[in-house]
């Protein structure tokens, strides 16, 4: 794990790190209640980020559904600058670039462009940031 600057957790951590696994917080980043963070991959959070609570990143599809389907894992990448709502669910191989906002509730999967605000589930771009 490496943080970088100062970082604030509020009212509670899950944190599961697994062997070869790298979670990366950027300075000032902001974390404002319960969180999950499972990592099986790297992953990346950038500076300044605002991240509201019950908030969750998933590492992979979690386990098997059976013998032969094996366990799907995938990095995330948060941007610096980004907003991410109450509720949110990252799932395995997203990445959001600098300066999105993702609204409460979504379920994220993919690629975000910069400046996008992002609803729904799965999450779509509803607005830009003036």
């Amino acid at each position: 794990m490496d943080i970088k600057g100062s970082v604030i957790f509020f009212s509670g951590l899950q944190l599961k790190l697994f062997k070869n696994a790298r979670l990366t917080i950027g300075n000032g980043t902001y974390f404002s209640g319960p969180i999950v963070i499972h990592a099986r991959e790297n992953i990346s959070i950038g500076e300044n980020c605002c991240i509201s609570w019950f908030y969750s990143i998933l590492y992979s599809n979690c386990h098997e559904i059976d013998e032969n389907s094996g366990i799907i894992t995938k990095e995330v990448i948060i941007g610096n600058n980004v907003w991410i709502g109450n509720n949110v669910t990252i799932l395995p191989g997203t990445s959001i670039e600098n300066d999105a906002i993702i609204g409460a509730q979504s379920i994220v999967k993919g690629h975000y462009k910069s400046g996008g605000i992002y609803a729904g589930n799965p999450a779509k771009l509803i607005s830009e940031r003036h």
